[in-house]
């Protein structure tokens, strides 16, 4: 499940950047979601396209997460 807040403008690459992670979604549990949006995205940490960086913040305008993280934490009683 991707969320978006309503005014957010993405890239034309946002659903492949997304894509790109869904292995680890897979097969790491220990994953909230994947998030496109980063507050900390300085000059100094944001240079290497090929580095990823986890954080233990709560994901604010673009993210991916499971359907089933959704339901159970989420959505009210369980519902989309």
């Amino acid at each position: 499940m991707i969320i978006l807040e309503e005014d957010l403008d993405v890239s034309v690459d946002i659903f492949s950047y997304f894509n790109q992670f869904l292995p680890l979604m897979d097969t790491d549990e220990s994953l909230y979601c994947i998030l496109a949006w980063n507050d900390q995205g300085y000059d100094h940490t944001c240079n290497d396209p090929a580095m990823l960086y986890r954080v233990e913040t709560m994901p604010g305008l673009g993210w991916l997460l499971k359907r089933r993280l959704y339901k159970e934490n989420l959505s009210q009683n369980g519902q989309p």
